[in-house]
Protein backbone atom coordinates (compact mmCIF):
# COMPACT_ATOMS: atom_id res chain seq x y z
CA UNK A 1 0.00 0.00 0.00
CA UNK A 2 1.57 3.57 -1.22
CA UNK A 3 1.67 6.32 1.04
CA UNK A 4 -0.82 9.32 -0.74
CA UNK A 5 2.99 10.85 -2.47
CA UNK A 6 3.65 7.67 -3.88
CA UNK A 7 7.47 7.75 -1.78
CA UNK A 8 6.50 5.13 0.34
CA UNK A 9 5.34 0.99 0.40
CA UNK A 10 3.79 0.00 3.37
CA UNK A 11 3.59 -3.76 4.56
CA UNK A 12 2.97 -5.98 7.55
CA UNK A 13 4.82 -8.91 8.07
CA UNK A 14 4.11 -11.44 10.65
CA UNK A 15 5.73 -14.35 12.12
CA UNK A 16 4.76 -17.47 15.02
CA UNK A 17 8.24 -18.04 16.87
CA UNK A 18 8.88 -21.17 18.48
CA UNK A 19 7.31 -20.70 21.25
CA UNK A 20 3.70 -20.42 19.41
CA UNK A 21 3.49 -16.63 20.06
CA UNK A 22 2.59 -14.26 17.29
CA UNK A 23 4.37 -10.84 16.08
CA UNK A 24 3.18 -8.17 13.70
CA UNK A 25 5.40 -5.34 12.10
CA UNK A 26 5.51 -2.48 9.69
CA UNK A 27 7.96 -2.80 6.64
CA UNK A 28 8.76 0.78 4.41
CA UNK A 29 10.55 0.86 0.97
CA UNK A 30 11.12 3.89 -0.66
CA UNK A 31 10.93 3.78 -4.43
CA UNK A 32 14.43 2.37 -4.76
CA UNK A 33 12.59 -0.67 -2.33
CA UNK A 34 15.42 0.19 -0.12
CA UNK A 35 13.29 -0.79 3.60
CA UNK A 36 13.09 2.31 5.89
CA UNK A 37 12.28 2.54 9.31
CA UNK A 38 10.13 -0.90 10.45
CA UNK A 39 7.71 -0.47 13.59
CA UNK A 40 8.58 -2.39 16.72
CA UNK A 41 7.02 -5.88 16.79
CA UNK A 42 3.90 -5.87 17.92
CA UNK A 43 2.05 -9.27 19.84
CA UNK A 44 -0.44 -10.67 17.52
CA UNK A 45 -3.34 -13.31 17.46
CA UNK A 46 -1.27 -16.48 16.60
CA UNK A 47 -3.36 -17.90 13.49
CA UNK A 48 -2.73 -17.38 10.07
CA UNK A 49 -5.93 -15.91 9.41
CA UNK A 50 -5.69 -13.50 11.83
CA UNK A 51 -2.47 -12.26 10.69
CA UNK A 52 -3.48 -12.20 7.64
CA UNK A 53 -6.70 -9.78 8.81
CA UNK A 54 -3.73 -7.73 10.25
CA UNK A 55 -2.39 -7.27 7.33
CA UNK A 56 -6.05 -5.94 5.57
CA UNK A 57 -6.08 -3.06 8.45
CA UNK A 58 -3.16 -1.05 7.04
CA UNK A 59 -4.38 2.20 6.10
CA UNK A 60 -2.38 5.89 5.84
CA UNK A 61 -2.99 8.81 8.13
CA UNK A 62 -1.39 11.38 6.50
CA UNK A 63 1.94 10.77 7.35
CA UNK A 64 1.18 8.21 9.46
CA UNK A 65 1.06 4.16 8.47
CA UNK A 66 -1.61 2.35 11.35
CA UNK A 67 -2.29 -1.07 11.61
CA UNK A 68 -4.45 -3.15 14.19
CA UNK A 69 -1.59 -6.12 15.20
CA UNK A 70 -4.13 -8.17 17.28
CA UNK A 71 -6.73 -8.72 14.74
CA UNK A 72 -8.84 -11.60 16.14
CA UNK A 73 -12.22 -11.35 18.00
CA UNK A 74 -10.25 -13.46 21.04
CA UNK A 75 -8.94 -11.30 23.47
CA UNK A 76 -7.60 -12.37 26.74
CA UNK A 77 -9.08 -10.38 29.76
CA UNK A 78 -5.99 -8.56 30.66
CA UNK A 79 -5.08 -7.93 27.78
CA UNK A 80 -7.23 -5.39 26.14
CA UNK A 81 -4.43 -2.98 24.83
CA UNK A 82 -3.63 -5.53 22.28
CA UNK A 83 -6.42 -4.71 19.79
CA UNK A 84 -5.26 -1.11 20.22
CA UNK A 85 -3.81 0.82 16.83
CA UNK A 86 -0.21 0.86 15.96
CA UNK A 87 1.81 3.54 14.37
CA UNK A 88 4.24 4.03 12.49
CA UNK A 89 5.56 7.24 11.00
CA UNK A 90 7.61 7.68 8.04
CA UNK A 91 10.71 9.38 7.65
Amino acid sequence: MSDQRRMYKARIEYEIDGNGDAWTWAVLTNKGGDQVPTSDRCDGFPARTSLLRASRTLRWDGPTLTWTSWASKIVPARHKDLTREQRLTRP
